[in-house]
C-alpha cells in the first residue's frame, strides 16, 4: 500500500487487516527508529531514503549513510525491507 506522511498511528490496524508492504518509509515524516521498534517484522517496508532532503541536498556519502542506517533498522527482520 502506498501511504504518504506519518501514519504510524493507523499502521497496526492496517497490518491487522492484511497490509503486508508499506511504501514509502518517509524519514522526513515519521520516526523510522520508532517504526522499526514498534512494527518491524510485522510487515515489509519499502523505500526510505529521504527524497525531499538527503537525495536532493545530501552528498553521495550522506545517501550511503542513510541507506546503511535504514538497512540496519529494517533489514534485521527476515523479509521486512525492500
Amino acid at each position: 500500500m502506498h501511504l504518504c506522511g506519518n501514519m504510524i498511528a493507523i499502521l497496526p490496524g492496517l497490518i491487522e487487516v492484511g497490509l503486508n508492504v508499506l511504501n514509502p518509509v518517509q524519514p522526513q515524516a515519521m520516526n523510522v527508529r520508532s517504526l522499526s521498534r514498534e512494527l518491524g517484522g510485522k510487515c515489509c517496508f519499502n523505500g526510505g531514503v529521504d527524497v525531499q532532503g538527503t537525495l536532493m541536498y545530501g552528498t553521495p556519502d550522506d545517501v550511503r549513510v542513510e541507506v546503511y542506517e535504514l538497512t540496519e533498522l529494517f533489514g534485521c527482520f527476515t523479509g521486512s525491507y525492500i
